[in-house]
């Protein structure tokens, strides 16, 4: 329907996996239905300060399952909320999107607090 002759599957992991693969097959005892590589990306294997400022909303969302240090953990939260408020023109999205950042996050009760307090302005949607 597109004309789509080539397609590159991608793997974004979430968490640093156990083993690695870089492939699937789909088979049983007598034949192999499909088998294939693919790209992978370990977001915990990511820098997170190179994509701060980054005007890609998926790697803004994704900024905390990045690495990063526990010092800036307010700030890669902020940053992923600024990038949503800015890259995401529908309020619709703003808060499904915000459930994403705010469940990888995880802030407790007193960083919460505090980042109310710091980022007032950053924030948009139920944090």
């Amino acid at each position: 329907m597109f004309e789509t002759d080539r397609v590159v599957p991608v793997v974004i992991f979430l968490q640093r996996p156990r083993q690695l693969h870089r492939g699937l097959r789909l088979r049983n005892e007598y034949f192999e239905y499909l088998h294939f590589r693919y790209l992978t990306c370990v977001l915990p294997d990511l820098p997170a300060q190179r994509y701060l400022d980054s005007d890609n909303l998926v790697a803004r969302l994704n900024l905390p399952s990045m690495h990063w240090p526990t010092s800036m953990k307010l700030e890669i939260c902020a940053r992923a909320v600024q990038g949503l408020t800015m890259l995401e023109p529908d309020p619709e999205r703003h808060l499904k999107y915000a459930g994403f950042i705010d469940i990888y996050m995880t802030l407790d009760d007193n960083e919460r607090m505090i980042f109310e307090q710091r980022y007032r302005q950053a924030r948009q949607g139920p944090f």
